[in-house]
């Protein structure tokens, strides 16, 4: 597979396959979130420590998605000069949160959870010297790293399905993310 495919699959993958394929992926996301005790509370949001619901776990996924969803076909009808699918939008918005399950696959092994946990009580001198510390830096960077891949994903998704390029992909794209992520915010905090 070339690299492009990697940042941008959605040359190839679009509509009902984009979407299928997403939904199953924020599925397998959702449930390993729920195992390892992280939630992603937030379109780029991944944290620990808050349990909930099981059911919420999922919901969170899905409101996440439909956030993105709502907010970037407006704004593809309104600053593409083309003819823009809904089911493009909502496929690719699917797809683009594929690396999220890196952030849950990372946040499995306990020793994340029960090392930030811990960080409180923690002696500062002794704290970097443990085997502890650097997994958890190791796994922290897999899901910083899954969540920077899951918004150039979001941005591929929408400058490719809307077809919009230069100044007025990015600024959309930014606004865009923004409010989603806003929006996903209050409502993942109402349920």
């Amino acid at each position: 597979m070339k690299a492009k495919y990697f940042f941008n699959p959605f040359e190839r993958v679009a509509g009902w396959q984009a979407l299928l394929v997403g939904l199953v992926m924020m599925l397998l996301t959702a449930s390993l979130a729920l195992v390892s005790g992280l939630r992603f509370d937030g379109v780029l949001d991944a944290h620990f420590g808050e349990h909930v619901e099981w059911w919420r776990v999922f919901a969170d996924q899905g409101i996440n998605w439909l956030s993105l969803v709502v907010v970037f076909y407006p704004g593809a009808l309104l600053f593409s000069r083309s003819h823009t699918r809904f089911i493009d939008i909502a496929g690719t918005m699917a797809l683009a949160r594929t690396p999220m399950l890196v952030a849950a696959i990372a946040g499995l092994p306990s020793r994340l959870s029960d090392f930030i946990s811990q960080l409180p009580n923690a002696n500062g001198t002794t704290l970097f010297s443990t085997p502890d510390f650097w997994v958890t830096v190791v796994l922290a960077l897999l899901m910083v790293w899954g969540t920077i891949w899951s918004a150039i994903l979001i941005y591929n998704a929408w400058r490719v399905s809307a077809n919009v390029k230069g100044t007025r992909a990015g600024v959309v794209y930014g606004f865009g993310l923004l409010i989603a992520e806003i929006g996903s915010k209050i409502l993942i905090a109402n349920i």
